[in-house]
């Protein structure tokens, strides 16, 4: 996975592009942190205690029905249903399409956050070795006046495989894009972006590990 990081860094170096991350890899509205107390992307306002997390609605039974009550099965994933109803047995409010919802806004926040060099909204964001990578990047940028990166256009983000060894567990996203930087010419990229969390830890937020072209 280091060559990966590093293949970023130098793309970033190199190209001075944008295909590294976005705060989200894209969601509702960026959740950029301003100083106010707003909620970061994967997290929640105050993460310094666990707080009680009721059942997702998916695996409640029905109300005031009598028929016999049949648990999600998450099908509509095809090969990842068996993936998902794992990481749902460690953390009951876990739901994909939410997932992919806070990925879409996660990609947003960390894209704002690269391209203003926003180091304190990326820390919590991103793996030790992907921090490293683009705090690299973002003193590169400052070097040799990288301009403001916009996204023009983010489709809605598509998870493309779950890998859960004991009790971490990594998901891919694609990430479809078109960027412009310093009102260039808008370029359009495709990444698979890798999210990781413990599902033992009580932290909520799922780290970015790496980025790839797809």
């Amino acid at each position: 996975m280091e060559i990966i990081f590093f293949a970023v860094v130098a793309l970033l170096v190199i190209a001075r592009l944008y295909q590294v991350l976005g705060q989200n890899r894209g969601a509702p509205p960026p959740f950029v942190n301003n100083g106010q107390n707003k909620p970061d992307a994967f997290g929640n306002n105050d993460t310094s205690e666990q707080k009680e997390i009721a059942p997702h609605p998916s695996l409640m039974p029905p109300l005031g029905e009598d028929k016999p009550y049949v648990a999600p099965t998450f099908s509509q994933y095809g090969d990842l249903a068996p993936k998902i109803l794992e990481i749902v047995r460690y953390d009951n409010s876990f739901d994909p399409q939410n997932f992919t919802t806070q990925a879409y806004s996660a990609y947003e926040t960390i894209i704002t956050a690269f391209s203003t060099g926003d180091e304190n909204t990326l820390q919590p964001l991103l793996s030790d070795n992907v921090f490293t990578a683009y705090k690299a990047a973002i003193e590169a940028r400052r070097a040799t006046g990288g301009g403001k990166i916009d996204i023009i256009r983010l489709l809605t983000p598509t998870i493309k495989d779950i890998s859960i060894n004991g009790k971490i567990a990594t998901i891919d996203v694609l990430f479809q894009s078109t960027l412009t930087e310093s009102n260039a010419k808008p370029r359009a990229v495709n990444e698979i972006w890798s999210f990781e969390r413990n599902l033992g830890s009580k932290n909520p937020i799922w780290k970015l590990i790496a980025v790839e072209p797809a």
